[in-house]
């Protein structure tokens, strides 16, 4: 619906720019603090609405809402990566720069609002601005003790770690109010294993779906395809599952009537609320008792004895000859096969259109080259996915700083643990998987709007805040990390890169970053939408 697009469009741009807007925040207090000049603080990006000056800092309010920026006295621009160092003047030029400043009244106030009124004044000719500008730029500017590159390394470190710091207090209050909401218990996908601080973590199974039979069932939302090959049950008729056995108990009691369904997702875990008729004429859901350690038919061989029958790939062999037909293991289907050559007999089996048919299936014997049956199968068993329960009941206080610590700590360990089995796999889906877009972030904030999930839209934001505090302390230059990484080569160096070598530094990132940013969008995108296309046409 129209009305659920644009709530998503709003809310992104609402959480996307109050992160962005905390981070740059912190940067600005940290400068304040340590007393370096803040040149320009802007909420927003783009076109001017609103602005004022106060003290040596000219406030914006933009017309794009997206964050903000802090442009601190040095930066070339508010994203500016490379420093340069002060340039030589000879006494008579600083004297004469100084009387052309002072003859123009640009001799006090913000460096922007002096560098304006060079650019705007009728008294100098172009000559004399540009020798302003460079006067500005070269001198002023790199020998004002405002200026961030004149502070001690302890001093830059704490203003290009305070964004970081302010993305993770950020995340401490929602995570607090997200937890307070859901009695401070919350599930995380087991992916690997992690000392959880603050909390009693007990590895949980949880139901999921891995087929659906039912086309009434599919219409109404609960289907899967090629790409959401897997869905975990949440919760049942208002009550939340913890493990197998609470499904079947819950189970027995909601079974053919409609009944409030939670489930999330395996692939990429976005949650889904739906109301429906689990278990109705023509069975479901393969975690319906019933089915349990049935023989599913996978493939059918033309010609052989599976065919002929008419059985096709996805049908469940419920009876054989009137009597049930259940397997603990494959291998015993295989056995009973072998021990029944060349007999005839009558499979019942479950459609995929949710049809009970008795289908007549004659054996091969020994002279059809060993094969008995013509089709591949499986069993049927109750695939659970395997989650950590985090219980931060006793620690009700500090459950938002707790929490965002192991989210922090625990998804590096995560995403490590996929590239390694994704290596280990030679198959990079499930790497690819772990790291998503702004695109895939609104798809999945778009599912949360269109079931009006609003607790999981807190706890989408406490996620994106860490994340993006994780990336920012990433060594990587332009980001975070990188300036700490620099500032921390330059102190051990004793003098700062050159700023050619920072130049070329810049440039390389700014490449790595805007590419990598490309493939991961159209990552998400292909999935998102061009992939759902596709398949729909094909």
């Amino acid at each position: 619906m129209l009305i659920d697009f644009l709530l998503t469009i709003l809310i992104l741009i609402a959480i996307i720019g109050l992160l962005v807007f905390i981070h740059e925040l912190g940067h600005f207090i940290a400068a304040r603090i340590i007393g370096v000049e803040v040149e320009e603080f802007a909420f927003g990006f783009g076109k001017k609405l609103l602005a004022w000056e106060r003290g040596d800092t000219i406030y914006r309010i933009n017309m794009l809402p997206f964050g903000g920026y802090v442009k601190i006295l040095g930066d070339e621009d508010p994203s500016s990566f490379v420093r340069k160092g002060p340039a030589k003047f000879t006494k008579s030029e600083i004297e004469k720069y100084q009387k052309k400043l002072e003859s123009i009244g640009a001799d006090k106030g913000s460096k922007i609002s002096i560098l304006k009124k060079i650019g705007s004044s009728d008294k100098l000719t172009t000559k004399e601005k540009a020798g302003l500008r460079k006067y500005m730029f070269s001198y002023i500017i790199p020998n004002d003790p405002d200026n961030m590159d004149n502070k001690g390394y302890f001093q830059k470190l704490f203003v290009a770690v305070a964004g970081v710091t302010m993305n993770m207090i950020l995340a401490f209050v929602i995570f607090a109010v997200y937890l307070s909401i859901l009695g401070y218990k919350t599930d995380l996908v087991y992916i690997a294993d992690y000392p959880f601080v603050g909390a009693d973590a007990e590895i949980v199974q949880k139901p999921i779906v891995a087929k659906v039979y039912n086309k009434q069932l599919a219409e109404q939302g609960f289907s899967l395809d090629e790409e959401h090959y897997g869905v975990i049950i949440i919760s049942l008729d208002g009550e939340y599952i913890n493990d197998f056995d609470e499904f079947t108990a819950i189970w027995n009691r909601i079974e053919n009537k409609p009944v409030d369904v939670e489930y999330i997702f395996l692939d990429n875990m976005l949650l889904v609320k739906s109301n429906l008729v689990l278990n109705s004429p023509g069975y479901d859901i393969n975690i319906e008792p019933s089915l349990t350690d049935k023989i599913i038919f996978a493939t059918v061989e033309e010609g052989f004895p599976a065919d002929k029958a008419d059985i096709k790939p996805r049908d469940i062999l419920l009876k054989i000859d009137g009597e049930p037909a259940g397997y603990e293991k494959r291998t015993e289907f295989i056995e009973f096969l072998e021990n029944n050559k060349n007999r005839s007999m009558v499979f019942t089996v479950l459609s995929e259109d949710g049809e009970i048919i008795d289908k007549k299936v004659e054996l091969n014997g020994e002279d059809k080259d060993g094969v008995i049956l013509g089709s591949s199968f499986s069993l049927n068993k109750p695939l659970q996915g395997t989650q950590y329960r985090l219980d931060y009941s006793d620690n009700k206080y500090l459950a938002g700083v707790a929490h965002t610590i192991n989210v922090f700590g625990y998804n590096p360990v995560a995403l490590y643990n996929l590239m390694k089995i994704s290596i280990e796999t030679k198959d990079v889906e499930l790497a690819s998987q772990s790291v998503s877009s702004i695109w895939g972030v609104g798809e999945t904030l778009n599912t949360l709007v269109i079931n009006r999930d609003y607790k999981n839209i807190i706890n989408l934001t406490g996620l994106i805040s860490v994340a993006l505090a994780f990336m920012n302390i990433l060594p990587i230059p332009l980001l975070d990390g990188g300036q700490v990484l620099f500032i921390t080569l330059e102190k051990l160096r004793g003098k700062p890169l050159s700023a050619k070598t920072q130049e070329r530094i810049a440039n390389v990132a700014f490449i790595f970053l805007i590419g990598f940013s490309i493939l991961i969008i159209a990552k998400d995108v292909w999935i998102g939408f061009v992939g759902d296309f596709f398949r729909g046409i094909l």
